[in-house]
């Protein structure tokens, strides 16, 4: 990979099941200060390499928000798994995943 190679961050944000209401209001997403409202589930965002600021959270006001700081390397892919608390108001779960890079294997 050479060093100007984009990164990504793959964010996965996924309701409780108790939460049956939840996905009628959009994920608020806020990396570096942009600020992007989705659909519940996989969304990937092309950043430049280096340290990010992560934000989380369920509606327009950033209910149940989770912030995060990661660091990600040109060309690598990071997921961060987002799950809001079942109370509105408490702070929800975000976590990194490491992706392992591909490797092609010969026989």
């Amino acid at each position: 990979m050479t060093s100007d190679a984009p990164a990504t961050l793959e964010i996965v944000a996924e309701p409780p099941a108790l939460m049956l209401f939840a996905r009628l209001v959009k994920v608020s997403i806020d990396i570096d200060g942009a600020l992007a409202r989705v659909r519940w589930g996989t969304n990937a965002f092309a950043v430049a390499p280096g340290e990010h600021v992560v934000a989380v959270g369920s509606g327009y006001n950033f209910n149940s928000k989770g912030v995060l700081t990661v660091s990600v390397a040109a060309g690598e892919t990071v997921r961060l798994r987002y799950t809001p608390h079942f109370i509105k108001n408490f702070r929800g779960k975000l976590v990194v995943e490491r992706l392992p890079e591909m490797r092609i294997v010969k026989r």
